[in-house]
């Protein structure tokens, strides 16, 4: 698709393209009892790996939302270099800590003693949003109760 060609062809063991049509198919025409269903948008999932086992959730997040956010050409351009390729975790770890040094997030930095770098520390969605702001998007973390 043209989508698909615009996000990076990078070979990572622990991806998983074009993972919601061959669920669509799947319900489409192979589940006979279901009347409707709804799908999300184009994305790639991003399995954890062994040795990121009992941490990587939030980084495989932020993999699978960059598939998406990297179809948006503005978007794109703004993350990463503007190359399309997935960021490893290593990658990102020193990015969130980059974005610590600008001044972003203060609070979070603190949590993390300003250091995620080549460790094992979760990170979720507050320090996702620290990342997206570093390379200037606008975000919003919001809690529902």
């Amino acid at each position: 698709s043209k989508k698909r060609s615009q996000v990076s062809t990078q070979n990572l063991q622990n991806r998983t393209t074009d993972i919601i049509q061959a669920i669509n198919y799947y319900y489409m025409y192979r589940v006979q009892k279901i009347k409707s269903f709804y799908l999300c948008t184009e994305i790639d999932h991003f399995q954890t790996k062994i040795e990121d086992k009992n941490y990587g959730c939030g980084y495989r997040n932020l993999q699978m939302m960059l598939t998406y956010l990297y179809t948006v050409p503005t978007l794109k351009s703004a993350l990463f270099g503007g190359s399309g390729i997935i960021p490893d975790l290593l990658t990102i770890q020193e990015t969130l800590e980059m974005a610590w040094k600008a001044g972003f997030d203060h609070t979070g930095a603190k949590d993390f003693n300003y250091s995620v770098q080549g460790t094992s520390k979760w990170i979720g969605t507050s320090e996702i949003a620290t990342i997206l702001s570093y390379f200037g998007l606008r975000v919003g973390v919001y809690e529902f109760r």
